[in-house]
């Protein structure tokens, strides 16, 4: 005698993998879900990007292309040899450089420099503890955040909780910026993202309800 068998497949959330009974949109059980799940790609750009802090989203260094008088002096042998020690010297009349007590390396291949990297007044200088992959612990200077964030890759959701209106106030400059630069394709309401704050007091709620493709 032949057997057959029903089986039923349940449809999981995309963001918290819970069993769907009604879609709110495609592959999300809820409204939260849905715009926390928008929050999150625009926030792991944010996480990628070394100028920022994933935290507070706001700016710890900022890129200045070299200016041509840099380049003069960090690209030019004469300039790189003076900055080591080489002096100028008066030898029969004429003007030598004497490189006797000069410690300098070799100049600057200022073609390859596309910035130079600067901490604004948001970033800190801090010492981070990692972990190889063994279990041996190190530390390793960098750039933090001046709201306690020390690794600006993470995102820390209690930091970010003590001072949410300097989180608001840095998430619109900083998703704006983004746009600008074409480095997501998305738009942020500011009243949207604040009004929703204040009724849910959830940032990815608030900002994923608040992007939008322009």
């Amino acid at each position: 005698m032949a057997l057959s068998q029903s089986h039923t497949t349940t449809d999981e959330c995309k963001h918290c993998d819970a069993p769907i009974d009604e879609f709110y949109a495609p592959g999300y059980c809820s409204s939260e879900c849905y715009h926390a799940e928008q929050a999150e790609k625009v926030l792991e750009v944010v996480r990628r990007d070394h100028r920022l802090c994933g935290t507070c989203l706001g700016a710890i260094k900022e890129i200045e292309p070299p200016s041509e008088d840099w380049e003069h002096e960090h690209g030019s042998p004469v300039q790189t040899a003076i900055a080591g020690g080489a002096e100028y010297h008066n030898v029969d009349g004429a003007i030598a450089l004497d490189t006797t007590e000069c410690h300098a390396g070799r100049p600057t291949s200022t073609d390859s420099v596309i910035g130079l990297e600067y901490r604004t007044e948001l970033g800190e200088g801090v010492v981070k503890q990692l972990e190889t992959d063994d279990g041996r612990r190190y530390y390793q200077a960098g750039v933090g955040c001046s709201c306690g964030n020390v690794h600006a890759s993470q995102t820390e959701d209690v930091l970010r909780e003590c001072n949410p209106a300097r989180a608001l106030a840095n998430t619109i400059r900083t998703v704006r910026l983004l746009e600008a630069e074409g480095k997501i394709n998305k738009r942020v309401d500011k009243e949207t993202f604040f009004e929703t704050y204040r009724e849910t007091c959830d940032f990815d709620v608030a900002l994923g309800q608040a992007l939008y493709e322009p």
